[in-house]
C-alpha cells in the first residue's frame, strides 16, 4: 500500500498532507434534499460557509454530509461518488446522507448500511 506524501510550503511554515490508504467501512446512508424543510433557512449554506452555494454545486456534482470524514473528502460509496460538503446534527452519529434532487428521489433512497471508501 504507497501513502502519498505530499509537502506545501507557507512562508516559513510546512504543512504536511498524508493521503490515507484507501479503506472500505459498512456506514449507514441516507438521502435528503435541500429544501428548508429538511434544513433550515439557510439551505444552500453549509459548514464550508456562506460563500459556498451548495445548491448550485449539487446540480453538477453528488455532494453529502457526515462527521464521519473531514469537509471536502471524496467517498466512494456503493456506485456514487460524493463530495463531503456539510455536518448533519450530532443525533445522526456518523452516517452519511446524500444530497438528491427531489423528495421523492430522497425516499426512494431510504437507509442502506453500504461500503464506503475515501477516493
Amino acid at each position: 500500500m504507497i501513502t502519498l506524501f505530499l509537502t506545501l510550503l507557507f512562508g516559513n511554515r510546512t504543512i504536511e498532507i498524508v493521503n490515507p490508504p484507501i479503506q472500505a467501512e459498512i456506514r449507514t446512508v441516507t438521502a435528503y434534499t435541500l429544501r428548508p424543510e429538511e434544513t433550515d433557512s439557510t439551505n444552500c449554506e453549509t459548514a464550508l460557509g456562506p460563500r459556498v452555494n451548495i445548491c448550485e454545486w449539487a446540480k453538477r456534482e453528488q455532494l453529502c454530509a457526515t462527521r464521519a470524514y473531514p469537509l471536502l473528502t471524496r467517498l466512494q460509496i456503493g456506485d456514487i461518488e460524493c463530495i463531503v460538503v456539510d455536518r448533519p446534527a450530532k443525533k445522526y452519529g456518523e452516517r452519511i446522507d446524500l444530497i438528491m434532487p427531489t423528495v421523492e428521489q430522497a425516499l426512494k433512497y431510504g437507509i442502506q448500511s453500504l461500503e464506503v471508501k475515501i477516493k
